[in-house]
């Protein structure tokens, strides 16, 4: 399944070989069927709000979507076929929790954003390569951690989070994200909450 989750969102943005190059990325991508998934039906507007993208830039995107067979689009806005449902519990069971956290301890901008990848440990090496795509996406840096014996670290040496930063948002991050052993946790900062969930989500495509 991972190669066929991360082809296909590199497809959709490949789709339109005439015209010019979508301005989205695999993360608006990812996001959108995500937010359709979790809506059940999003009209066009609402998506494009949610996505932070343009009309024409939506418009796009709900096209490819469609094209790929993973949405149907009615006048009641856009929901996920039977196809969509299948990719969109695949990502689910393997991105299982994202959301806005409070971590302005660790010096990473204004706004920070967390996403789980349940079981993904090993395919982490130093967290450099995650932080260096949250970057290039805007976002102020992007720390990724290890879940390990009950507690967060440091890929890299091992480093216990708890013990290192106590003021960090460890104690919220085991009660609302609810990691497990060997899952990978990323945290992205920012100025923007819309960087910083960006950050996160362009991070975690690295080893998704």
């Amino acid at each position: 399944m991972h190669m066929s989750r991360i082809s296909l969102l590199s497809a959709i943005l490949e789709r339109d070989y005439r015209g010019p190059r979508a301005s989205f990325t695999e993360a608006h991508v990812l996001k959108a069927i995500l937010e359709i998934g979790e809506s059940k039906s999003l009209g066009r507007g609402k998506l494009g709000t949610i996505l932070g993208l343009g009309q024409g830039e939506v418009k796009t995107l709900i096209r490819r979507l469609k094209e790929r067979g993973l949405i149907s689009v009615k006048s009641s806005g856009c929901t996920l076929t039977k196809e969509g449902v299948k990719q969109f519990r695949a990502i689910k069971r393997v991105l299982p929790w994202s959301g806005k956290v409070e971590a302005s301890s660790l010096g990473m901008g204004k706004y920070s954003w967390s996403v789980v990848l349940r079981g993904r440990s090993a395919r982490v090496k130093r967290g450099i390569e995650q932080r260096d795509e949250a970057i290039k996406v805007g976002a102020k840096g992007a720390l990724t951690l290890v879940f390990l014996e009950d507690r967060f670290k440091i890929p890299d040496d091992g480093t216990d989070c708890e013990k290192a930063n106590p003021n960090g948002p460890w104690a919220f991050l085991k009660e609302k994200a609810n990691p497990k052993e060997k899952d990978v946790i990323i945290i992205s900062g920012g100025d923007t909450p819309k960087l910083a969930e960006y950050g996160a989500i362009s991070a975690a495509l690295t080893i998704l």
